[in-house]
């Protein structure tokens, strides 16, 4: 009964009626499935191809690898071939030369075996054969006599490095042509060639060079080789002990690396070669030759090396694969064969889709019918297809809901008759015959009637279901159940009653919010102006007025930095923060300080135009979200509190005037002091150097003694006016520390002396010139080391000095006084550095002093940039560390 019951209702959306299917059965013919098998059939070809292209690629690379290496073991044999061929040459010319003895052969014999060999066709690119003779220092005067007898009269010997060991000279060369710049050279001053050279006379063998550079051949540096075989007296070899005494000389070969390469069979520019020397014991591998269109680009083209053992160096051959190699080898191309194959593939692909093509679509019209039937079925709304009389064809399980009719109850009765009340039957069959005949239905609101009897609200669409050929065939009403919706307009207009009653009642908080807030506003002690997104003032509290001047009702609507701050102030402070943050500043940024915080000090402007110094803090008003709607300005008046800091600065002054007068006057009286008391101190001085009785030499001496006591409180207190009074310049001279510890240490070892103490130097040997204050230096290290040996009844005080680096041209001067005296306890030791202060009075009875000593020295040290520190113990002893940056002289000291 399902499978027929909406096959009419598929033709209003143009298809042929068909049976119902079960909703498993309701889905598309996937794309996936139709294109499956020619997917991976393309998709295994394709694969195919990969794999087949990849084993082709491989097949190439095991064939291109193998050919190379055999490519790179014929080069290798070529170029050990040409090598070969240069030692041939020289066994001749060691022959000539053993024939005619090493003692006569001559420049003439040796020219004439040059002519007998055809050296550019037997040797081809060998500069030429040559003699080199084993001079020692003792007979260089007769050999080079001998030379210049034989031929050459202006013959010497030339060096590349000068050196004071036997010479190693080039005596013959042949041809002469093009190598005259190097007879006469000395091999031996050269490192390279002196190796070469010593190797072959302890081997017996002939030995390269390492890649030099050849006088000859100056325009190829580190391009050439000299090639060397020994020649000893006798034609036998000598035991190797006996070698360095049997040498006389050496065949020697020089070569160019690009003139022996000149004739290389590059097998068509099929490889590019590099020779590079790379001997161990050398500290870089040297590259000595590189063909034409070699490339330092390894990613270019494949490259094969191997290592060749040349006459006692180590080479190595670096082929690099041209296109002509690849070219040369025929192989086949891997991505033509593979295309090939993916092209089988996807030929093979294309048909089989064809095929499926078609069923595919034949599945897809099945799809469509069945899913049109399965949207009438699963609709939520009821849909029921009649003819024009009202016959019943479709009736689906909304409608069941609905109206309480089974499909099998309701198919093929008349619709107008079962559902719809009396009084609505005709209007419905009216609309009905419009429909007919094509005619537009508007959706109306409607009721039926349940199969109970009770009433049914509806909401009710009518359209018409055609065939293929368009024509109308019958009629689907859709009918929607709005029940709940009229439920639904009933509750709002239940809410909308109560609705009034609610903002009748929230109006009224909010007055009494309103009045909260107006009454805090107007108790408030600071002004506070409120404003909207434009800086318009919204709110003006009453201290506002009290100290702006400005009535509320006329603030009201002004713009508030305008009104209210200094316009020329404003301009300054935006530029400037706009420079600092560099960009445009948001509403309200302007108020932030340098660190971010709102607000600061400004000057608010009365209404009458004078300035009154304010605490302003600003802050962003926001709404529920997060939009800026205005600012908020808080503002203290800082009136009273100015008054005050002026009184203070004043005050503040005229104690820094009185200070500097009183300064001033310690220093005037200082000088007045010191006149008479110099004069009371020579006359003492004259006294003594007269004869006098025992009780008259004592009294003399008391009177020096306390002449020098009161004139060293005098300069301590002028020194210390001069620095409270700002007068104190320090000097920048170089001077020598060592000098000045020397001469410190005399000065106090007197009294070191008298009271029996150990006083010791503990400084860098080392002479150190410096840039300072020398005077001052010495002052502040006399007051520590007078005030260690006051304070240390027995053991020892040292000085340790050292230098530490303190950057470019500058070091840290570390000054240690160690004593082993009476020490500080720690709540004391911050006393001990203020004027006229010592530890406790106990130790003024006890030692005596004016507690000047250690105020001058802090003061000093920190004129000269550095730092006083103290370490003490009582009972145990103190140090006393003075750390001072100071300039290294470059000049001598006077």
């Amino acid at each position: 009964m399902c499978t027929v019951r909406y096959s009419r209702l598929a033709t209003a959306a143009g298809h042929a009626p068909m049976p119902l299917y079960s909703s498993a059965l309701l889905k598309p013919p996937a794309l996936r499935d139709t294109l499956r098998a020619p997917l991976l059939l393309m998709a295994g070809g394709w694969l195919l191809a990969v794999g087949v292209g990849l084993w082709q690629h491989h097949a190439n690379g095991v064939q291109e690898r193998a050919r190379f290496q055999a490519l790179g073991e014929r080069v290798a044999e070529q170029v050990r071939s040409r090598m070969r061929t240069y030692e041939y040459g020289l066994r001749g010319a060691r022959g000539a030369v053993i024939a005619a003895g090493a003692d006569g052969i001559t420049r003439e014999r040796f020219h004439e075996y040059g002519l007998s060999r055809e050296i550019q066709r037997e040797f081809p690119g060998a500069r030429g054969f040559g003699f080199i003779r084993r001079v020692p220092l003792a007979q260089e005067a007769a050999f080079l006599e001998a030379a210049r007898r034989d031929g050459v009269p202006d013959f010497g010997i030339r060096q590349i490095t000068p050196h004071a060991k036997e010479r190693y000279v080039i005596q013959y060369v042949e041809p002469l042509q093009h190598n005259e710049a190097a007879v006469g050279l000395d091999v031996a001053s050269e490192p390279k060639r002196r190796a070469a050279a010593v190797a072959a006379m302890e081997t017996g063998e002939a030995r390269l060079t390492a890649p030099i550079t050849i006088v000859q051949a100056s325009d190829n540096p580190q391009r050439s080789f000299l090639l060397l075989l020994p020649i000893y007296r006798g034609v036998l070899l000598p035991p190797p002990g006996q070698r360095a005494a049997a040498i006389v000389g050496w065949a020697y070969a020089p070569l160019v690396m690009d003139e022996v390469l000149q004739d290389f069979d590059f097998g068509g520019d099929e490889f590019a070669l590099a020779l590079s020397d790379v001997t161990p014991g050398d500290e870089d591998a040297d590259r000595f030759y590189t063909s034409t269109h070699w490339s330092d680009d390894e990613s270019i083209s494949p490259h094969h090396r191997r290592r060749l053992a040349v006459f006692g160096r180590i080479w190595e051959l670096d082929l690099q694969e041209r296109p002509a190699f690849r070219a040369a080898l025929s192989l086949p191309d891997p991505v033509a064969t593979a295309v090939a194959v993916g092209g089988v593939s996807m030929l093979l692909a294309l048909l089989l889709g064809g095929a499926q093509r078609a069923v595919g679509r034949e599945r897809l019209i099945q799809y469509q019918r069945a899913r049109m039937a399965a949207m009438v079925e699963g609709a939520q709304d009821a849909i029921i297809g009649h003819d024009a009389d009202g016959s019943i064809t479709e009736w689906n399980p909304a409608a069941e809901r609905l109206l309480g009719w089974s499909a099998a109850d309701a198919l093929g009765r008349d619709l107008y008759e079962l559902v719809l009340p009396d009084g609505r039957r005709q209007e419905a069959r009216r609309l009905g015959e419009r429909a007919m005949l094509g005619t537009p239905v508007p959706p109306f609101d409607t009721e039926l009637r349940h199969r109970d009897g009770r009433a049914v609200e509806v909401s009710h669409s009518l359209v018409a279901i055609r065939d293929e050929d368009g024509k109308v065939r019958g009629l689907a009403s859709t009918l929607r159940d709005i029940r709940e919706q009229r439920a639904a307009q009933a509750r709002i207009l239940e809410l909308n009653a109560t609705l009034e009653q609610q903002v009748q009642q929230r109006t009224l908080e909010l007055r009494v919010l309103s009045a909260r807030e107006r009454a805090i506003l107007d108790g408030a002690g600071s002004a506070i102006v409120a404003t909207d997104a434009q800086d318009r003032i919204t709110l003006f509290n009453p201290a506002a007025e009290r100290l702006t001047g400005h009535a509320a009702a006329q603030a009201l609507g002004c713009d508030a930095t305008a009104l209210l701050l200094d316009a020329d102030e404003l301009r300054t402070r935006r530029e400037a923060l706009q420079a600092e943050l560099g960009r445009p500043l948001a509403p309200g940024e302007v108020f932030l300080s340098a660190h971010g915080a709102e607000g600061g000090e400004w000057q608010l402007r009365r209404a009458d135009g004078t300035p009154v110094p304010v605490l302003l803090d600003v802050r962003t008003l926001r709404d529920e979200r997060a939009r800026t709607v205005g600012l908020i300005y808080v503002a203290v008046d800082l009136s009273e509190r100015k008054r005050l800091e002026t009184e203070l600065q004043q005050r503040t002054e005229q104690a820094e005037t009185a200070n500097r007068a009183k300064s001033a006057f310690l220093a005037n009286m200082s000088h007045e002091i010191r006149t008479p008391l110099n004069a009371v101190i020579g006359l003492s001085h004259l006294l003594q150097q007269m004869p006098l009785e025992g009780r008259q030499r004592e009294f003399v001496g008391h009177i020096a003694s306390a002449g020098e006591q009161l004139l060293a409180l005098v300069n301590d207190v002028l020194d210390l006016s001069k620095i409270e009074a700002g007068e104190m310049r320090l000097e920048q001279v170089p001077f020598a520390l060592e000098t000045l510890l020397r001469e410190v240490m005399a000065q106090v070892r007197v009294h070191a002396d008298q009271k029996k103490l150990a006083l010791s130097l503990d400084a860098p040997e080392d002479p150190l010139a410096l840039r300072g204050d020398p005077l001052r230096l010495k002052q502040v290290l006399l007051n520590l080391l007078s005030n260690a040996l006051k304070f240390t009844q027995a053991g020892s005080v040292t000085l340790r000095v050292r230098a530490m680096p303190g950057g470019p041209g500058r070091v840290v001067l570390r000054l240690d006084v160690i004593d082993t005296g009476i020490g500080i306890a720690p709540a004391l030791q911050a006393r001990i550095f203020e004027a006229f202060t010592q530890a406790d009075s106990s130790t003024t009875r006890r030692f005596g002093g004016t507690g000047l000593g250690l105020s001058i020295v802090r003061r000093l040290v920190t004129m000269m940039d550095g730092q006083l520190a103290l370490d003490s113990t009582p009972g145990q002893g103190s140090t006393f560390t003075v750390m001072l940056p100071m300039e290294v002289a470059q000049e001598a000291p006077a």
